[in-house]
């Protein structure tokens, strides 16, 4: 399934709920904000360490015919700072 953009959120997007059997104690992992360059074919584009989406703009106007998503990985940018920030849980967060 793909993410649902929440009207009024302020462009945060709701992600898929985390596959069966995992389980969330903090109601902020499935909202992480997005930024969206572009119109076409969707490509996700994920930024390193103490980065944030905003810095994919310029890649989406090298990429015509695509639409850009840059999400703000958790404990970066606008998305929520809730740890824990490992690999794993940014994983846990996209999914």
């Amino acid at each position: 399934s793909t993410a649902t953009v929440l009207p009024g959120a302020g462009g945060r997007v709701a992600l898929p709920p985390f596959p069966s059997g995992r389980t969330c104690e903090d109601p902020t992992v499935s909202t992480l904000h997005r930024h969206s360059f572009g119109d076409g074919s969707p490509v996700l584009a994920l930024h390193g360490v103490t980065g944030h989406g905003e810095r994919w703009r310029v890649l989406a106007d090298a990429l015509p015919g695509h639409r850009l998503i840059g999400v703000d990985l958790r404990g970066h940018g606008r998305s929520p700072w809730t740890p824990p920030w490992g690999l794993e849980q940014h994983v846990g967060d996209l999914l």
